[in-house]
């Protein structure tokens, strides 16, 4: 039964350290490429809730829903996040996070 719980130690520990540096990179990714939208709260909140929607980053971020719809719409354009509508939902995800939570 420790062992079992050992290897599920070593592999959360995995993921987390590979979770912090994909933070990193997109950080310094959005930083370089996004510039007139970048803040580390951003970043941090589409780390947050790999889906998000332009309602719950204006909550996160104290911004207008229209400003969290245009930042949003600008990472998907450049490939930082997908965009996608559900309904009547327009939800932005972060795809790379979530495959390796999936994990």
């Amino acid at each position: 039964m420790l062992k079992g719980f050992n290897q599920q130690a070593k592999t959360t520990t995995e993921v987390l350290f590979k979770v912090m540096d994909m933070l990193d990179k997109n950080r310094e990714h959005v930083r370089t490429k996004h510039k007139k939208i970048y803040t580390a709260e951003l970043v941090e909140a589409l780390f947050s809730s790999p889906i998000i929607t332009p309602v719950t980053l204006g909550k996160k971020l104290d911004v207008n829903y229209r400003t969290a719809s245009r930042y949003l719409a600008e990472l998907a354009k450049g490939k930082v996040l997908r965009e996608k509508y559900a309904g009547k939902y327009h939800l932005f995800i972060n795809k790379p996070l979530l495959d390796l939570l999936k994990k």
